[in-house]
């Protein structure tokens, strides 16, 4: 939300017996202000849960918007246009490309995963689960489709 978007808002709150207030403020007082600000994150998305029956039982996610990628990141994934590789050590990885509402699937919102031929799909904030077996094969569920398809290997 831009400085312009951030004053309308706030002379929408505002009433001639009210002065303006700081804008932490009407944070803590006026949710609505609150839930305006946060709206531009409602298509993005997480990996909530990996069950990697890998040699080393483990994964590593990395990456983001160019400039601005990071190892493990925390907060959600996305937003269109930002990159990540879901990495299985001595095995292979899944590299996932947030493409927005572009692309094939039922969903919304769409995340392309290498070797895959279909998007996985989601609405609002996605919560994807992905499995990745010994040999490779994966499947990520948790969205408005489940996809499957094989990892990457190194």
């Amino acid at each position: 939300m831009d400085v312009g978007s951030i004053a309308a808002a706030l002379t929408l709150l505002r009433t001639e017996s009210a002065p303006l207030t700081p804008i932490h403020d009407y944070i803590s007082v006026r949710p609505t202000l609150h839930i305006l600000h946060s709206s531009s994150k409602v298509n993005m998305w997480n990996i909530t849960h990996v069950d990697a029956s890998t040699p080393s039982q483990t994964s590593i996610l990395f990456g983001g918007m160019p400039g601005k990628e990071s190892v493990g990141p925390t907060n959600a994934l996305g937003p269109e246009g930002a990159v990540y590789v879901l990495a299985f050590p001595g095995l292979g990885y899944i590299k996932l490309t947030d493409v927005g509402s572009k692309g094939n699937g039922p969903g919304s919102w769409k995340v392309a995963a290498s070797g895959s031929s279909t998007n996985w799909t989601y609405e609002g904030g996605g919560q994807a689960k992905v499995s990745v077996d010994a040999n490779g094969n994966y499947t990520i569920s948790g969205g408005s489709n489940t996809i499957s398809g094989t990892v990457t290997k190194f």
